[in-house]
């Protein structure tokens, strides 16, 4: 379960003012495995005992990692599907033949499943869409 940036907080200031890992542990819920891990990343952003405690020495890192194939489409499912609003009932399948052809790029390629999963993205029902 994640720990807020407040508790985090409140525990290298506990420890700053000499309150045992024990205590620290009590206190704010944090394990000492925990504990230890936010200690060592706050030391490496410089956080030093009796200091002030920054927000920047506890806030979780930004992650990196390849995004989302879906998130990328769901504005071009979204824009097809509302230019065809018109009460026409297209299958995921049709929906993914609309967007290769008006795709430029011929790698460009999008599944059945991508659309499926761009809907459930977009929070749209499946009534009007078939498999």
């Amino acid at each position: 379960m994640p720990i807020d940036n407040g508790v985090r907080c409140q525990a290298l200031t506990l420890f700053g003012i000499g309150a045992t890992r024990k205590r620290i542990q009590e206190v704010t819920g944090i394990s000492l495995a925990g504990f230890s891990r936010l200690l060592q990343k706050a030391t490496e952003r410089g956080y030093v005992k009796g200091s002030p405690v920054l927000l920047s020495y506890v806030q979780d890192a930004k992650r990196s990692g390849r995004p989302s194939k879906v998130r990328a489409r769901a504005n071009d499912v979204a824009d097809l599907i509302t230019r065809n609003s018109t009460g026409k009932k297209w299958s995921a399948q049709q929906i993914a033949d609309q967007l290769k052809e008006k795709s430029d790029k011929k790698e460009d390629t999008i599944s059945r499943r991508t659309v499926l999963r761009c809907l459930k993205e977009l929070s749209q029902t499946r009534a009007g869409f078939s498999k």
